[in-house]
């Protein structure tokens, strides 16, 4: 299209079959090569239909410019920004083409741009699509554009270019390639007299080559060197000079002509030998190499003082005085060598310095090790006294026995003590750290820094030569001797050695509860190590109480989510099928041992505790956040902001104050000093609120200015500090004793049940409010008790009638969708919102294809699409049992219906009052049988009416959170169940009652019966009447129904079942004092049949 060949000559076909060529080259462009041959036929037709089009000869500029404007914009919108700008810039370089200049036709650009863009075929959706494809399209158009606007601009100044590319070239690589050759003073002279002439020639005529730079030849090799020696192989590169000489060239210098020399092959060799060769790139490795550090068994004994715990060598050490006793450990044994006259030799000890037993003493405190005095076995660790090794003043027996009661077992404790603390705070053959262990470390080493730094102190008064010994040294650690063995007691009784990470932090949570109690004497301290192994178990209740997430990664806390096993488990639409939360449980291949250790658990008040919270706060979480109340409950309370191991220190000393004024104690309130009066609070809350009218925000921004500034400084004064990290378990401890030193209460586990009492005070408002308005417990409640327990018998009379005719009829009754759409339109007048949310199903299709009413109602099943939160207190088991009080209300009904539509008999033309025959005889027996079993389907209608009549709905109120909600409808459906005789214990009351809804199945056969063979008119009247020729053939029916009737049958199978029936009920109330039961037995009993 951008042709310059004359078009408005030529005829049709030549302009045809040029249109034609572009229009391929055109798609090709567009398409790709990739474009079948079919895509490219379909596409040409589609661009030659746009062609024939006859309106882009007549685009109005603006047009095409609107048209584009709003295709830029919708790029921007859809955050394609680029695109967008792309088109533009391409449709300007398009229109602005210096080639529409010549063309005959006027405005001809806009009809190209015009064209192009009706052949876009959904641009944004295809950009969408293929983003990383359309963008390597987009940048590559681009660069084309680009390339091209170059190519013409580097023609315009090809032949100047040319020229001082040629010499340049020549004059580096003829003049400036030589090094520069050392030179005495002569040469110097001659060299500044010739560039002397040079320059003083340079003013008056200029060559071409010295036109291209002002430096003079020499620094010109020096910079071609340079360039030579940092270029890159076969990468253009332009070279500059570092800075001018010294000379008349002055202090900076300029090209004229700057050309990029392009080194090329010929320099390889040169270049190569310039460059140090590095080692090939290898990709990063997966972790970083460390030397394994070999430990030398050698390296000690070659150390200074190596000879002390040597055995091979006698050491001595000099004894202070001259007097004989000084050295009594030497003496003492050449005394009993002496007297024992050489029958016994004793060996003479190693002797050393007090100092040097002290150091050592204070080593084996930090790092166990065998030396001169200790012999440490670190398979069985151990630490033993060496024998026969003393100081010069006590013999090695009685230095052995000192050391063994004094400081063996502290060196012991702490040498465990470090370990435990190692083996809970370090990974051991890739094994997970657990939060709550390694708190409890933590703990353990804070309370040890007391004791390191007493060692130390102690250490810099033997290295400063004052005056020490043993036993001053035992005085001075004895109070921390004490800590050391408390420790190691609470650790060993607290830290499992293995199982669960649930279990291991439990027991150590229960195990310093248990360490808490008042009768305790380091109580105290176990409530400092507890706080502090809460810190973990606090963190996973703020996850709780902000996000409603059960953050335990590590498995370590006391419940778990969990996803029932069943049926309904894999279902997406079932309840059971939802992530609950549950009491973690132990596996079934743990130990016998830790198994005794988790029922022992079970009997922890502090664990209960922590359960019951779990539990409640679970479920009460949850509910707020999947009706989005989370966050308003956040912002209506500050105490749930702050972290829980924070408010729970805060707590504690705040339950310590009954032992007086603790020091430093947490204020809880968001009161700060300098509190402005509520006057002019208020004042300036009424001037804020009058003029809130005012639309200039200029004004009122100079109204309100003084005012906003006052509320930003309270509230900047308000926002609270940075918060300091959490207490240590010294300082806790420390802040216990200064308190007081009597016994304590079980503050910890008082403050920890404010605090959650507190927290789910008010979540319970929230969930109560919740779940009563959003989710509408109430109403889905009422509808299930009109439904299920057809306390709306008006309404659903209609629907189960004809059910009931349909099952006796025979019909296929069982289609899922209508009887959906019947019960929709039913219950959708009175019940618009709940209406949708009932669904039949059936249960079992062998059941529905019986014809008795009483067994084909046990294939049905109502279900109710509830709230996933309604659903956990309405749970599935609770649906059963509806569904099951349903089923029985609809036996009764139909009994009812079915009794209650059975015709009396009649003999018309007769007296009623002559005495009965034996046909009257039957057929009055039958009434009285029907009278028998209407009054006892009666009274028990009555009887599961009395208790369906108690509603449920009142006492929502009355309950404070969701598990109470929950547990009293579970009493609600148990009483239910109970009284409607549908527990385990009336399972003999069920089997009677089958049989009478049997007996009265066939009372209505042997109706039919009858009137069928006494009357042929109609199956409900008799008319026995002996007038004509029929007289004969009516007593003979009649002879044959006295022969062929089941009423005696029917009146004995009744009194039996009767009799059962006031049995069971008998039993149920005097013996297993049932008296809910008595009314419905006193009605039974009363009337049994003989």
């Amino acid at each position: 299209m951008c042709d310059k060949k004359p078009t408005a000559n030529m005829s049709t076909d030549t302009r045809n079959a040029l249109i034609s060529e572009h229009v391929q080259k055109l798609i090709k462009s567009v398409a790709g090569p990739n474009i079948t041959a079919k895509q490219q036929r379909k596409m040409e037709q589609i661009a030659r239909k746009h062609i024939r089009h006859s309106s882009y000869m007549s685009t109005t500029s603006h047009e095409v410019t609107q048209a584009r404007d709003d295709l830029v914009k919708r790029f921007q919108e859809e955050n394609m920004a680029p695109f967008g700008e792309a088109i533009k810039e391409l449709s300007a370089q398009l229109v602005e083409d210096p080639v529409w200049q010549d063309h005959p036709q006027t405005d001809v650009q806009w009809s190209v741009l015009d064209f192009m863009l009706s052949m876009t075929n959904a641009p944004i959706q295809n950009v969408r699509r293929n983003r990383q494809q359309m963008d390597q399209c987009r940048l590559s158009a681009l660069a084309a554009v680009k390339a091209c606007d170059n190519a013409s601009n580097s023609k315009d100044v090809a032949s100047n270019s040319l020229e001082a590319d040629t010499d340049w070239l020549k004059l580096l690589s003829e003049d400036f390639l030589e090094w520069p050759k050392p030179v005495d003073s002569s040469d110097s002279q001659e060299e500044q007299s010739e560039e002397s002439d040079v320059h003083a020639t340079s003013g008056s005529v200029d060559s071409p080559e010295e036109s291209k730079t002002t430096l003079k030849p020499k620094d010109m090799a020096r910079v071609y060197k340079n360039a030579m020696e940092n270029v890159k192989l076969r990468v253009e590169q332009t070279y500059v000079p570092e800075s001018a000489r010294s000379g008349t060239s002055g202090q900076s210098f300029h090209i004229n002509a700057p050309v990029n020399l392009a080194l090329v092959a010929p320099l390889e060799e040169i270049r190569r030998s310039n460059f140090i060769p590095l080692p090939p790139l290898q990709p990063p490795k997966l972790y970083t190499q460390h030397t394994p550090c070999v430990r030398d068994e050698k390296l000690l004994p070659q150390q200074i003082h190596s000879h002390w715990w040597r055995q091979d060598i006698q050491i001595h050490t000099k004894p202070p005085d001259s007097e004989p006793l000084s050295n009594f450990a030497i003496s003492h044994v050449q005394f009993l060598n002496k007297q024992s006259l050489g029958l016994v030799q004793h060996p003479l000890p190693n002797t050393t310095t007090e100092r040097c037993l002290l150091r050592e003493i204070i080593f084996m405190f930090v790092s166990p090790v065998s030396c001169c005095f200790f012999e440490v076995d670190k398979q069985l660790c151990v630490i033993r006294v060496r024998p026969n090794v003393s100081i010069c003043s006590v013999t090695a027996d009685g230095l052995k026995a000192a050391l063994e009661s004094e400081l063996l077992p502290a060196l012991a404790d702490m040498w465990q003590l470090r370990q435990t603390i190692d083996k809970l705070t370090l990974r051991h053959n890739g094994q997970h750290i657990i939060g709550t262990l390694e708190c409890f470390a933590n703990g353990l080493r804070d309370l040890l820094q007391p004791i390191k730094r007493s060692l130390l102190a102690y250490e810099e008064r033997v290295l400063n030569e004052e005056h020490v010994s043993l036993i001053q040294f035992i005085r001075h650690m004895n109070k921390h001797f004490r800590m050391l063995q408390l420790l190691r007691y609470l650790s060993s009784k607290a830290v499992l050695p293995s199982g669960p990470p649930h279990l291991r932090c439990a027991h150590l949570l229960s195990q310093l509860y248990q360490q808490t109690r008042m009768h305790k004497p380091h109580q105290k301290l176990a409530i400092a190590l507890l706080l502090v192994s809460l810190n973990t178990y606090c963190n996973i209740f703020d996850g709780w109480w902000r996000r409603a997430k059960l953050e335990d990664r590590q498995s370590q806390f006391i419940v778990e989510r969990w996803m029932p096993e069943g049926e309904g488990a894999a279902s997406d639409e079932s309840w059971e099928g939802r992530v609950l939360i549950r009491q973690r449980k132990l596996d079934e291949q743990e130990s016998a041992e830790n198994r005794q250790i988790f029922k022992k658990l079970q009997g922890c008040p502090f664990y209960q505790l922590l359960l019951e919270h779990s539990l409640t706060s679970s479920e009460t979480q949850d509910l707020l956040a999947s009706v989005n109340l989370l966050g308003d409950m956040l912002a209506t309370t500050n105490e749930i902001r702050s972290r829980f191991y924070d408010e729970l220190h805060a707590q504690l000393f705040v339950q310590l104050r009954v032992y007086g004024e603790t020091e430093g104690d947490t204020q809880l309130g968001n009161s700060h000093t300098g509190q402005e009066p509520s006057e002019q609070l208020a004042f300036e809350e009424q001037l804020l609120s009058s003029v809130e009218d005012i639309k200039n925000t200029d004004l009122l921004s100079l109204l309100t200015q003084s005012v906003r500034k006052k509320q930003q400084e309270r509230e900047r004064q308000c926002q609270p500090q940075r918060r300091p990290p959490p207490a240590g378990a010294i300082e806790v401890l420390q802040r216990l004793e200064r308190i007081t030193q009597l016994q304590l209460k079980d503050v910890l586990s008082e403050a920890l049940k404010d605090i959650l009492l507190r927290r789910q005070s008010l979540a319970n408002q929230f969930a109560i409010q919740a779940i009563k308005v959003e989710l509408q417990l109430g109403e889905s409640v009422r509808f299930l008790r009109h439904v299920l327990l057809l306390e709306a018998d008006h309404l659903l009379r209609p629907y189960y009638t004809k059910l009931f005719r349909e099952i006796e009829a025979g019909a296929s009754w069982a289609q899922v969708p209508l009887l959906n759409m019947e019960l929709y339109d039913l219950l959708l007048p009175h019940y618009a919102d709940m209406a949708g949310r009932a669904i039949v199903k059936i249960i079992s299709h062998m059941r529905a294809s019986s014809s008795k009413v009483y067994e084909a109602v046990e294939a049905i099943e109502l279900e109710f699409d509830l709230f996933e939160h309604v659903q956990r207190i309405v749970t599935p088991g609770n649906l059963q049992t509806y569904n099951s009080v349903w089923r029985l209300m609809l036996k009764v009904k139909w009994a009812a219906w079915k009794l209650e539509n059975m015709v009396f008999i009649r003999r018309p033309r007769r007296d009623i009052y002559a005495p009965l025959d034996l046909l009257g005889l039957t057929v009055r027996r039958l009434e009285i049988l029907r009278f028998w079993l209407m009054y006892l389907n009666n009274s028990l209608h009555t009887h599961i009416m009395q208790v369906v009549s108690q509603q449920f709905e009142p006492q929502i109120d009355k309950c404070r959170n969701l598990r109470e909600l929950s547990t009293l409808h579970e009493q609600y459906m148990r009483q239910l169940s109970r009284h409607c005789l549908l527990n385990d214990e009336a399972a003999a009351f069920r089997i009677a009652l089958e049989q009478l809804f049997h007996l009265v199945f066939v009372l209505d056969m042997e109706w039919t019966s009858c009137s069928s063979y006494l009357a042929d008119a109609h199956p409900l009247a008799l008319d026995v009447s002996s007038d004509g020729d029929g007289d004969d053939e009516g007593n003979a029916k009649c002879l044959q129904y006295l022969a062929l009737n089941q009423v005696v049958e029917i009146e004995m199978t009744y009194i039996r079942c009767h009799q059962t029936l006031a049995e069971i009920l008998n039993n149920l109330v005097y013996k297993h004092d049932h008296s809910y039961l008595t009314a419905l037995e006193s009605a039974i009993n009363t009337s049994v049949p003989h």
